[in-house]
């Protein structure tokens, strides 16, 4: 009797070993892509730009106003209607520039607006506009503004930091000629000129100065002295800054990634944690925001969009380039209503709404119900009778904003 003799038992648990793997890597794959098509989303036609428009910043007003800065003018949207505010023949001075680069709103519901070429004050009640321009050249462009819980304007430039002064209607400007700067040795000098992107304000009332080049500094309030924090990457880039629930400072930079302070009260061990990043790929970090509804933080990118479990910081950061066939490349703002909805501020694809709490469609056919994610819809063709149910999502100004578009399940 002929005994088989297998003469590649070897290969053969190689190849079950493989096939097992290739099969795990599959799964994991087809995971990522399920947990891409879990957020309800829409897009706000309204919001199309020309081809010649970008879009550079949003905001959402405390009367649930959106406004969108774009490079040709401003808009608005209360959930019905678009209106937009341009300098040109038939409106001229309106704005200095019509390339708008930031905006704030005060206490007292003015909007700010930062141009290419000076500042404007937007009084809500009575509609005029009024322009401001910074003293130095190197001050015209508005890179950000930002309202602290005291009502105080602050202005960043390439020129520095400045705040404005409502008695007077004039801005103060920190220089080396009248204030001074700690480097992380300790080491007191004059203040040196630096570039401002972005600050953001901690419990206790201190700044948090982030720089193009200079690094992240802090600013005692009713002082004059910058203290330096320990160097934060190659070029010292610190873009955008953003204070979490427990008060952990995420910084984000311009070719570094994301890097979270654990403990940013302390400027000798601030605790640093660098997440893992590639260039040109997620390493540009425009903003952050927190959705209090599901514990995570979410950054803008120019890449797309990101979101943390915040209570798993080190589990990392899931990120997306689209969403539903959306392309989300240069999403260079986000903003959020604190209950679950997030409003996206791409370049050229206009906005996006996404909502994270889970959010379906309850489907009723032959007394059966079933359950869909409403961003897996499309044009509706059906011979059932469908009852449509939209939970968590909050209009921005009216009932408008909750139009779903008939669809058809995947």
């Amino acid at each position: 009797r002929e005994k088989v003799v297998n003469l590649y038992p070897k290969y053969k648990e190689i190849l079950i070993i493989e096939m097992r793997t290739i099969y795990l890597i599959l799964t994991f794959v087809c995971c990522i892509i399920a947990k891409a098509e879990t957020f309800p989303y829409r897009s706000i036609a309204s919001f199309n730009i020309s081809p010649a428009s970008e879009s550079y910043c949003m905001m959402l007003d405390s009367e649930g106003m959106m406004w969108v800065g774009t490079n040709s003018g401003l808009k608005s949207y209360d959930g019905y209607t678009v209106k937009s505010y341009k300098s040109n023949a038939l409106s001229p001075g309106i704005l200095p520039n019509n390339d708008i680069r930031s905006m704030a709103e005060d206490h007292e519901q003015n909007l700010w607006l930062g141009t290419r070429n000076g500042l404007v004050k937007i009084n809500r009640k009575t509609g005029v506009f009024k322009t401001y321009f910074l003293p130095s050249e190197d001050q015209r462009i508005i890179y950000h503004l930002f309202v602290s819980r005291d009502g105080t304007l602050w202005v960043g430039t390439d020129g520095g930091l400045s705040y404005f002064n409502p008695e007077n209607e004039s801005f103060y400007t920190y220089t080396s000629r009248n204030a001074w700067r700690i480097d992380e040795n300790g080491k007191k000098q004059r203040l040196n000129s630096f570039s401002v992107k972005c600050v953001a304000e901690d419990k206790n009332g201190d700044l948090l100065i982030g720089t193009w080049s200079s690094g992240l500094m802090r600013l005692k309030r009713g002082s004059n002295v910058f203290r330096s924090y320990p160097k934060l990457n190659d070029r010292n880039s610190a873009y955008s800054l953003f204070f979490d629930r427990n008060h952990r400072l995420w910084v984000g930079t311009w070719g570094y990634g994301v890097l979270c302070i654990s403990n940013p009260d302390n400027l000798k061990n601030p605790q640093y944690h660098q997440y893992p990043y590639a260039t040109n790929n997620f390493d540009i970090f425009y903003k952050f925001v927190e959705d209090p509804t599901t514990n995570t933080l979410w950054a803008c990118t120019r890449e797309g969009i990101c979101y943390l479990d915040e209570d798993q910081p080190q589990a990392g950061w899931s990120k997306y380039t689209q969403i539903g066939g959306n392309p989300l490349i240069y999403c260079n703002d986000i903003s959020t209503d604190g209950a679950g909805n997030i409003w996206l501020c791409t370049q050229n694809d206009g906005v996006l709404q996404i909502t994270t709490p889970p959010i379906s469609l309850q489907t009723v056919a032959s007394g059966k119900s079933s359950e869909c994610p409403y961003h897996q819809l499309r044009e509706c063709h059906t011979n059932h009778r469908w009852n449509m149910v939209l939970a968590g999502a909050q209009p921005i100004r009216s009932s408008a904003l909750q139009q779903i578009h008939r669809c058809h399940l995947l």
